[in-house]
């Protein structure tokens, strides 16, 4: 969990795990191919471990589950 503080942005993150959900402001953001829209893409880097990035409209609460 964390504030994303900008309006508008991109956030990457390294995971251990594959998240089941994640959510902006409680709105469930969606697995997506190209990062066009506000969602996320999760790409396998191997040992477990994946490449996260959210492109988020608005400032707030990000949940990763």
């Amino acid at each position: 969990e964390y504030t994303a503080t900008n309006q508008s942005g991109t956030e990457f993150l390294r995971l251990a795990f594959i998240p089941k959900t994640i959510t902006e402001n409680g709105i469930r953001l969606e697995l997506l191919k190209s990062m066009n829209n506000s969602g996320y893409t999760l790409k396998p880097l191997g040992n477990g471990d994946y490449a996260l990035m959210i492109k988020h409209a608005k400032a707030g609460k990000i949940i990763i589950k």
